[in-house]
C-alpha cells in the first residue's frame, strides 16, 4: 500500500511538472514556423530545417529546439526585415548492418543511441528553449507549416 501511494504521488507530481514547463507569456512573439526537407541527391544524406520567425523588443538568448523526436541548437539569422531562428536536423548516413547466421559476427553492428526527449510532441509541434535573466524557459510552437 505504501509503494502504491508513493508511485501515485510521483505520477501526480511529474505530470503537473510536465504541464508547468512552458512559458505562457514569453518576451517575444512567434510570427511563423516552417519546416523544409532537404537532400544532397547523391548519397543518403538528408535532413530538415526548421525556420522560426519572431518579433521582440528585447535581446533574447535562444538555446535549442525539440522537433520530430530530435533536438538541435538554434542559430539566429537576423535580417533588416525580420528576426529568424533556424534549427538544422540531419539524418546521418545509415550504415550497413551485418546480418549473419553466425550471431557473433552481428556483434560488430553499432548500437543505436536513442535519446528520450523531455516533451511529448505531436506532429507539427516544436519546443524552443531560451534564457531570461539566466533562467531557462520553454515555449511550445503548435502550428508549424510544411514547405
Amino acid at each position: 500500500m505504501i509503494k502504491f501511494s508513493l508511485i501515485l504521488l510521483a505520477i501526480i507530481t511529474f505530470s503537473q511538472c510536465a504541464s508547468a514547463k512552458f512559458d505562457n507569456n514569453p518576451p517575444f512573439q512567434i510570427t511563423s514556423a516552417e519546416v523544409q526537407t532537404y537532400s544532397d541527391g547523391k548519397s543518403k544524406f538528408q535532413g530538415k530545417s526548421l525556420t522560426i520567425r519572431y518579433t521582440s523588443k528585447q535581446n533574447i538568448q535562444f538555446d535549442s529546439v525539440f522537433f520530430d523526436k530530435l533536438s538541435t541548437n538554434l542559430q539566429p539569422k537576423n535580417t533588416t526585415e525580420s528576426k529568424m531562428l533556424i534549427g538544422y536536423f540531419t539524418n546521418k548516413e545509415k550504415r550497413d548492418l551485418i546480418l549473419h547466421e553466425n550471431p557473433a559476427l552481428e556483434l560488430q553492428n553499432e548500437i543505436p543511441i536513442i535519446k528520450e526527449l523531455p516533451f511529448q510532441l505531436k506532429e507539427h509541434e516544436a519546443v524552443i528553449s531560451y534564457f531570461i535573466k539566466g533562467k531557462k524557459k520553454y515555449l511550445k510552437i503548435t502550428s508549424i507549416k510544411k514547405e
